[in-house]
């Protein structure tokens, strides 16, 4: 069940070997050339002292807050949304809380009749049970509780 070669090395073709170089190693040579030309560039104008220097600072300073200004109206344009939809939603929910309310009350009085239904033999019990007992009481007797 083992699918691996019997040599142990695969030997890349001629063409995959073409496309690691364009595909990987050609972009990574280029982004570190172009990073290691920015630090030279930015070294060469703080050396001389030119006014360079301060328009390279701004120009960093402007890159650094747009983000912050795209986030900030990412954050705005939600909570506008959210503003707008719950100012929709707050026209329909009158309507149907009204109507969940009275749905809600008609369940609790079907549950009070039920619960009232349940309770009443306990209550005549207890209640005549009081009676025999105040009737005792009236000539004298008491009786032991139970």
């Amino acid at each position: 069940m083992n699918s691996a070669p019997a040599s142990g090395r695969i030997k890349p073709t001629p063409r995959h070997r073409r496309q690691v170089f364009w595909q990987i190693l050609l972009p990574v040579i280029l982004a570190g050339a172009g990073v290691i030309a920015l630090v030279v560039l930015a070294t060469i104008a703080t050396t001389r002292g030119s006014s360079v220097t301060g328009m390279w600072a701004n120009l960093a300073t402007v890159w650094l807050i747009i983000p912050l200004i795209v986030g900030g109206m990412i954050f705005a344009i939600v909570t506008a949304g959210m503003i707008f939809l719950m100012a929709r939603l707050l026209r329909f929910v009158p309507v149907y809380t009204r109507l969940a309310q009275l749905y809600l009350q008609i369940f609790s009085v079907r549950v009070d009749t039920v619960l009232d239904r349940v309770a009443q033999p306990q209550i005549n019990m207890l209640s005549r049970w009081a009676a025999w007992r105040a009737f005792w009481k009236k000539f004298g007797l008491k009786r032991s509780r139970i």
